[in-house]
């Protein structure tokens, strides 16, 4: 399962409060995702969800991932902002 994840990737949540919500995966570990959105969910605290629970997309945002990879600061309106733009079309 892990061969298609991906950090920056955009997912949808199955399960839980944040059920059909847009979040993007900021970590992964073992059969977990770290997993936020910068608004309900923020950088600082992402929720760790189950894989299973998980509905992957083949959005991936590369300014996100390349942030996270280089060990930069994700902001969470960086992020926000970012899920907001694409869902709005502008990606």
């Amino acid at each position: 399962m892990t061969e298609k994840v991906k950090i920056g990737q955009l997912v949808y949540s199955k399960a839980g409060r944040d059920k059909t919500k847009p979040l993007v995966i900021i970590g992964i570990e073992d059969e977990y995702a770290f997993v936020a959105d910068g608004k309900h969910r923020k950088v600082d605290a992402p929720k760790r969800k189950k894989m299973k629970h998980l509905q992957f997309t083949n959005t991936n945002f590369a300014i996100i991932k390349n942030r996270i990879v280089n060990g930069e600061i994700i902001t969470d309106n960086v992020l926000w902002h970012t899920i907001c733009e694409y869902l709005e079309g502008g990606l």
